[in-house]
């Protein structure tokens, strides 16, 4: 099964520890699409139903769909009704297709199943630029 992993995030590339990884690899890619956002369910019971339920769909998003970077919908720890949403994938065309894929008409019926409250918001962003946020001397650089 490919998930893109080996391909990089923003330039660099890993493989999770769920799935026998140790470390961060550099490697090349110019451009990569993110999907950020940020869902609002009615309350702190409905959000966390939603997260439990969508944790298969999201596993099987990362490890099934070529492309796929990070695929993460989790709880904000702050905020009681608040999902965030991280994805990043190695291009567009691999956006497309998860957007054809059963796990994205089965997540959002899983999203959906689960009571709503204030307006969401999801953003796709192409990430044409990318480096470390520190250098080698471990001084952050915006």
């Amino acid at each position: 099964m490919h998930s893109g992993r080996d391909a990089g995030m923003g330039g660099m590339g890993f493989t999770p520890t769920s799935q026998g990884g140790t470390h961060i690899v550099e490697k090349n890619l110019t451009r990569v699409t993110i999907v950020l956002g940020i869902i609002f369910f009615a309350d702190q019971a409905a959000r966390d139903g939603a997260v439990a339920a969508s944790v298969d769909l999201q596993h099987a998003t990362r490890t099934d769909e070529p492309g796929c970077l990070a695929y993460v919908f989790t709880a904000d720890p702050v905020e009681p009704c608040a999902v965030h949403v991280y994805e990043a994938w190695t291009d567009e065309a691999a956006l497309a297709a998860h957007f054809a894929h059963p796990n994205y008409t089965n997540m959002r019926a899983v999203l959906r199943a689960f009571p709503r409250g204030a307006a969401s918001a999801v953003e796709k962003h192409d990430a044409v630029h990318s480096e470390p946020v520190y250098d080698t001397t471990g001084t952050p650089r915006a």
